[in-house]
């Protein structure tokens, strides 16, 4: 009846027509379907040939909709040099930090956008090789963040923004790792001052892990006239600090200086015998790989794992770092065994990476009851059940049910059933895990029940 009173109104009628259906066979024919996956290209190319008046007003339109947009745009394309660049996204952050107050969300949902949008302009800067633009953005988003806290900004907003300037901190590490390959003193030199000048206004020992962080960059950018400076800045620190032992930072510095000062090799040396400070560590061992330096991470790493009890949440790191290395390297054999490691250490996603690479290299048998025996006590059972099965590990699938022991690993069990156990027909799997979820289940009839009705549904 719907279809007449369509084909009635639209009788006689000129109506353009669209086929808003969203079925997958109606991408067929649709010009445009994957072209998110080259849409870029396309952009090139159409912008090429737009009509540049058309694109001009495009661009004021977007930037007249987003006053952080076009900040943007307006430093991309002016030519400016990078103190007037910094100039300008300063007096942005000035208005914004103006309009913040404990009441304003949208002020500080500004402030954050135009920050995340800084981060992405700095990126694209190093890679550009404009490292001292990228610099200057870095250390004004460090100091709006010391700026908040002075103006009483929310405490909400602060812990915000800390966060968001923990990916902020690994841009200026390889905006200092950068200068240091380039060698240009001059940049050396604004780097040294500023971060200087910055921890002088801002240091306390509640941020001194940022401080000496951003002491360890510039020891990495040091040369022989600017290695004094930054040792009178450790014992300047030394008297600031109140509450604290500065000498583990200071050492992480140290090892920052042997880097910029002596071999790659002679660093690491100097880093295995001295360095015992953790985040130092890490963020050492990160230098190391951004300096293309894998086969000494790895060296220097292995060493801090295998000579010294570590706790848990460190021994993930490093492993993980470790993972990364063997990547990189396509080292298989290491990557197998710290993969493995990470498991046992309670890293679930390491799983998959483990099994995968001990079956590529044929190990997979020798490993694999301790892999088992570990997840079985470690993962939630229908977690490690999915793993399983998704391995197609039916023996040892059957071997976890067969262990069940509690109300609530019965349960879960059952969900497990329930959600893919009852589609797992090979060897008849299915039905094995069901018979031994029936024995399990028998003082609770209700459990049973629900069992048996999924045992008949397998044999329809």
């Amino acid at each position: 009846m719907l279809n007449d009173i369509i084909a009635k109104f639209s009788e006689n009628k000129q109506i353009n027509s669209f086929d808003f259906s969203l079925r997958p066979t109606h991408d067929i024919d649709n010009p445009y379907t994957n072209i998110s996956l080259n849409i870029l290209d396309h952009l090139y190319e159409v912008v090429e040939k737009a009509n540049k008046n058309v694109l001009n007003q495009v661009i004021l339109d977007e930037a007249e909709e987003n006053i952080n947009f076009s900040y943007k745009i307006y430093s991309q394309i002016t030519d400016m040099t990078p103190h007037d660049e910094g100039m300008l996204f300063k007096a942005r952050i000035i208005e914004l930090l103006n309009d913040l107050d404990d009441a304003s969300s949208d002020a500080y949902a500004e402030l954050i956008e135009f920050a995340f949008m800084l981060t992405g302009l700095s990126k694209k800067m190093i890679e550009n090789k404009k490292l001292e633009n990228a610099f200057i953005i870095s250390m004004l988003l460090f100091e709006t963040a010391e700026e908040m806290k002075i103006r009483n900004v929310h405490l909400n907003y602060i812990l915000d923004f800390k966060n968001f300037l923990v990916k902020q901190k690994y841009i200026l590490h390889l905006i200092a790792v950068k200068i240091f390959e380039q060698n240009n003193g001059k940049l050396k030199d604004l780097f040294v001052k500023e971060i200087l000048n910055f921890i002088n206004k801002f240091y306390n020992d509640a941020n001194n892990k940022l401080c000496f962080d951003l002491l360890f960059f510039t020891a990495l950018v040091a040369d022989e006239k600017t290695v004094p400076v930054i040792k009178s800045a450790l014992t300047a620190i030394k008297k600031f600090a109140t509450h604290i032992s500065v000498t583990p930072y200071i050492v992480y510095v140290k090892a920052g200086i042997a880097f910029s000062q002596s071999s790659p090799k002679e660093a690491v040396e100097y880093a295995k015998n001295k360095l015992k400070y953790h985040h130092g560590i890490e963020i050492f061992a990160n230098t190391l790989f951004l300096t293309n330096n894998e086969e000494l991470d790895a060296d220097f790493l292995e060493h801090v794992i295998s000579s010294r009890k570590l706790p848990a949440i460190y021994s993930l790191t490093y492993n993980n770092l470790l993972l990364y290395i063997y990547h990189s390297t396509n080292n298989k054999e290491k990557l197998a065994y710290t993969a493995k490691a990470l498991f046992l250490l309670g890293d679930e996603t390491a799983y998959y990476e483990a099994v995968d690479t001990l079956k590529e290299l044929g190990k997979y048998e020798q490993e694999k009851q301790e892999i088992h025996d570990l997840a079985c006590k470690t993962i939630p059972l229908y977690d490690y059940c999915t793993m399983l099965a998704d391995s197609k590990e039916y023996d040892l699938l059957v071997n976890r049910f067969e262990l069940i022991k509690s109300t609530r690993d019965i349960k879960e069990a059952i969900k497990f059933m329930d959600d893919q156990g009852v589609a797992l027909y090979d060897n008849n799997t299915n039905k094995q895990l069901l018979e031994i979820l029936s024995n399990k289940s028998g003082k609770y009839p209700k459990l049973q029940n629900h069992v048996k009705s999924l045992l008949e549904l397998i044999m329809i």
